[in-house]
Order: structure tokens, then C-alpha cells, then sequence
């Protein structure tokens, strides 16, 4: 499985958003009493410098971004030889759920949506190619076709129209890309 760090910087990269500049200052975060790490939006050096790549976020010992932390990012308490890879439900929640993932993910699915043409095809394909580097197969369109019919049709059942349903409808597939062991684990 990729290290906490690479899938954060993968999901930024995917979604459009990574700041690839290098040097400067570390990423400040701030950090609550229960161990939740967060950006400190107050003082980043630039806007958008929050989606710089991970081994610029400032560390303090033991407190993590959640999706870092779950994904078995190292306390720098002491030394650490080699990282655990561990395989928990946590995971796939905090991909699924987590402000960061669901953040890149409306990214990605904007992204793809500007840069598609019109069918459902092209988006699935668009999505694939940017995620996972290559094009899904037959049974991964009618999946995905169906998985964008059903959430289309839940967002305009609730008063959205063809168009906003759509876009929401995508950001659930990029979500579900992210999930995948593909995007997380290397063959």
C-alpha cells in the first residue's frame, strides 16, 4: 500500500489542486486537546499552500492529519525502522468520509467535468484515466453508469437539476476511485 503521505499527495494530484512549489515554510497546522490535526487557514504563507505536498506539513510528534494518521503515518516520537501497513475499515471510512477526501474529491470530480464532453462515457473514462491511469473495462462502465444514474436520479428527486444532479452524481465516482485498491496499493 502507498504511504500516508503519497496518498495524500496522490488525491491532490488527481483532483487538480497539488501546489508542486518547493522550499519555503512548512504547512502550519493546529492541533486539538484529542489529538484531531487541521490546516491553520489563518496562517498559511500563500492561499492554497495547504495543498502542498505532504512532506511540507509541519509535524509535532503524535498529531496527524486524520487520513495520514489512519493510514499508518509513523509518530516521530523516536525511530522508526519500517511503517506498519495495516488493512482496518477505518480506512475505507476515512477515504469515503474524511473533509480532505470528500474536498479533493469535488475537485476532481469539477475537474473532470470541464474537461469531458457531455456523455457519462466520457466522464467514466476522463475519471478512470486521471485516477488510475488507464481506461476502465466493460463491466466497470455499466457500473459506473449505473452508479451515476442512481445518485442523478436522488439528487433531482430532492429538487436538483439535470445538470447539478450530474455533478454531484460524478463526485461520488471520483470518491469511489479513491477508494479503490488500485489508487491505493502498488503492484
Amino acid at each position: 500500500r502507498l504511504e500516508s503521505e503519497v496518498i495524500r499527495d496522490a488525491m491532490l494530484a488527481t483532483s487538480g489542486k497539488l501546489n508542486s512549489s518547493m522550499g519555503g515554510q512548512p504547512v502550519p497546522l493546529k492541533y486539538r486537546r484529542d489529538g484531531v490535526a487541521s490546516f491553520d487557514m489563518e496562517k498559511l504563507a500563500t492561499p492554497g499552500s495547504n495543498w502542498r505536498r505532504s512532506v511540507y506539513l509541519f509535524q509535532r510528534r503524535v498529531y496527524h492529519l486524520t487520513v495520514q494518521g489512519v493510514f499508518d503515518q509513523p509518530t516521530i516520537a523516536g525511530s522508526v525502522c519500517r511503517r506498519n501497513a495495516s488493512a482496518v475499515a477505518l480506512q475505507s471510512l476515512s477515504m469515503l468520509n474524511d473533509s480532505l477526501a470528500l474536498e479533493q474529491a469535488e475537485h476532481f470530480a469539477k475537474r473532470v467535468w470541464e474537461n469531458s464532453g457531455q456523455s457519462s462515457t466520457e466522464r467514466i473514462e476522463l475519471s478512470f484515466r486521471i485516477a488510475l491511469s488507464r481506461a476502465p473495462d466493460s463491466q466497470e462502465t455499466q457500473w459506473s453508469s449505473e452508479l451515476l444514474r442512481q445518485h442523478a436520479d436522488r439528487y433531482q428527486a430532492k429538487g436538483s437539476s439535470a445538470e447539478q444532479a450530474n455533478r454531484q452524481a460524478l463526485m461520488h465516482l471520483c470518491r469511489v476511485l479513491f477508494n479503490s485498491s488500485e489508487f491505493l496499493y502498488v503492484e
